[in-house]
């Protein structure tokens, strides 16, 4: 399958992206979805039985050597990314805002080391040939068992598919052990887009509501000596006070995903004539206030407006994000 195939819509809801959306009812059920997507990544892959141990759920001290986190905790997007997301839209779109988010903030990291690239259609990809891979396949990678990726609409979709996917709105379906279990929404923007990684920041959108985190999640890979490490490092807060009482679920259920992506991506490298093996995934939950204090110092302005939504949780109709971080 070409990546252009996967671009082809097959949601039958697809139409109510396209055209004005009336304003939901507020007695509709959250676990309802009523996101209609054009599925942009593969298709749907067999659940991954092998885990590591969920990440604690307790924040921990705030140790000195957070400085690979340092950029993801102080990252905006661009002025211009954030006004699309207000221009574009009738309500406005709207970034969460990793210092208004609540409770502990999450960091981690889950890489995969190549010592050896795939050869795919007769053709050994380069690093980032993978890395475009590894973004257009997420639900081959993955599974569609904690969550299901697809573009919001046909406009992202064919921004995604291109060379620059910067400014693409996503749409996740977040579930609970079964593509059937679709228990909340979210949607994230590429926020950056450059050759060796892209960062997806969660934002409020007319179709998924608040996303249950706050904060940014990078995709990319780094080379040293014959080793290309492959990874996504992640910080990022529950949106909203329940998102905060549901804190153990939302990164329990986000550990389990990137753990399927580790996963994944390996068995992808090695069947495909590869060398790769999963790296030791760090899950850790620490103080806002003092990472905030040593580690937050963002560069870019906010633009002033006001995020529509219920200030108390993510999720759809603004209540809890119970399905998942990612």
């Amino acid at each position: 399958m070409t990546y252009s195939q996967l671009a082809q819509p097959q949601s039958p809801y697809r139409a109510l992206r396209q055209g004005a959306r009336p304003a939901p009812a507020p007695a509709a059920s959250a676990s309802a979805s009523t996101s209609a997507s054009v599925p942009i990544f593969g298709s749907a892959a067999p659940a991954i039985a092998q885990r590591q141990p969920s990440p604690p759920t307790t924040p921990v001290p705030v140790p000195p050597g957070l400085d690979s986190w340092r950029d993801l905790i102080s990252f905006r997007p661009s002025q211009e990314i954030q006004r699309s997301l207000i221009d574009d839209h009738v309500p406005d779109w709207s970034v969460h805002r990793i210092e208004d988010a609540w409770g502990a903030i999450n960091l981690d990291y889950y890489p995969v080391e190549v010592t050896n690239l795939p050869t795919f259609n007769g053709h050994q990809l380069s690093p980032a040939e993978l890395l475009t891979h590894m973004r257009l396949c997420l639900n081959d990678l993955v599974g569609t068992t904690n969550a299901s990726f697809a573009a919001y609409d046909n406009a992202n979709a064919k921004k995604w598919l291109s060379d620059d996917p910067t400014g693409a709105v996503v749409h996740i379906d977040m579930l609970s052990g079964s593509q059937y279990a679709n228990f909340d929404d979210g949607s994230v923007v590429v926020s950056d887009g450059q050759p060796s990684s892209w960062i997806f920041s969660p934002i409020w959108t007319l179709g998924d509501f608040d996303h249950p985190v706050a904060g940014n999640r990078r995709f990319g890979y780094t080379q040293s000596g014959g080793t290309c490490t492959f990874y996504t490092r992640g910080a990022d807060r529950p949106k909203g006070a329940i998102d905060a009482l549901l804190a153990s679920i939302i990164f329990s259920s986000a550990h389990a995903l990137w753990l399927n992506l580790q996963q994944g991506l390996a068995r992808f490298v090695n069947d495909n004539g590869g060398a790769a093996t999963i790296g030791t995934a760090v899950s850790h939950r620490y103080d806002w206030d003092e990472v905030k204090r040593l580690y937050y110092a963002p560069t870019v302005d906010w633009l002033d407006t006001d995020p529509p939504g219920v200030e108390f949780g993510g999720g759809d109709f603004g209540g809890a994000g119970g399905g998942g971080g990612w």
